[in-house]
């Protein structure tokens, strides 16, 4: 039994030490969960870059390996309407990404307009029972990605 437990917290700093060496942490105060690197997209750009592409597909390994949380998907910029707009596009992107492989929207949180950096998106991880909504409607439908 001593051997398994030696085993078992040496596998855990080992685990501990990629995630963290491949932009991935842990999130030590919450339970575990994953910290993702924030996703970059260009100006007046909509599109997920190549970058943004490879966080994602990573994200999407350890997002479906546990579903013992959620993902906010987080968009930055409420100076203005269009700037509204591009971060709802921009999140709406990264959704779209995480349908595509699999993500189970009943795990998603849709957030934009926040104060931060309106080049970039975050992933949080957070627990599984905060709620909140997988989707909302864009701040200005006709210039939606959507449509």
């Amino acid at each position: 039994m001593r051997n398994r437990s030696v085993f078992v917290k040496v596998l855990y700093s080992a685990i501990s030490i990629f995630l963290s060496t491949s932009g991935y942490s842990q999130n030590e105060s919450s339970n575990h969960l994953p910290i993702f690197p924030e996703l970059d997209f260009k100006k007046n750009s909509v599109f997920l870059t190549a970058n943004a592409k490879k966080i994602l597909d990573s994200a999407v390994t350890i997002i479906n390996g546990d579903t013992s949380y959620k993902i906010k998907i987080i968009g930055f910029d409420a100076s203005c309407e269009t700037c509204m707009q591009y971060s709802w596009d921009r999140v709406f992107s990264v959704l779209k990404y995480l349908k595509q492989n699999r993500v189970d929207s009943s795990r998603i949180i849709f957030i934009y307009g926040q104060e931060g950096n309106p080049l970039k998106v975050n992933l949080i991880s957070t627990i599984i029972t905060e709620e909140g909504p997988d989707w909302v409607p864009p701040p200005i439908p006709c210039f939606s990605s959507i449509n």
